[in-house]
């Protein structure tokens, strides 16, 4: 099954201080946890915020976060796309609006293109 693709999609809800014991700084390790036991060769994120993104992304060197241009904002979320090195390569990143307020990720691999995450 070389061929499989495995895609997954994760809400990995923000960092909100209000959130007591299940605040990020005590979920994080779970979350890796779970990507690494489904290994998904793409995944998107939803809800994360630019530090969550940072403390996946040091958790997490065998992805490659498509967040090049962005503009890191300490209120905002941001949906993210993100793929195992190993098997996929970006060919082309582009957040962009096409509705008031709303954007959209589109990312091309060879064949592969997820929109709207």
């Amino acid at each position: 099954m070389d061929n499989l693709i495995r895609v997954m999609t994760f809400n990995i809800r923000f960092d909100n201080p209000k959130d007591g014991d299940k605040r990020w700084e005590y979920r994080k390790d779970l979350v890796c946890e779970i990507i690494r036991r489904y290994h998904p060769q793409i995944l998107g994120i939803q809800e994360a915020t630019w530090r969550q993104i940072m403390d996946l992304r040091s958790a997490l060197p065998e992805y490659e976060f498509c967040i090049k241009g962005r503009v890191w904002d300490d209120t905002c979320q941001y949906p993210t796309l993100i793929f195992r090195k190993d098997r996929i390569s970006c060919k082309k990143v582009r957040t962009s609006g096409f509705l008031p307020r709303q954007k959209f990720t589109e990312a091309v691999t060879g064949v592969v293109c997820i929109p709207g995450l």
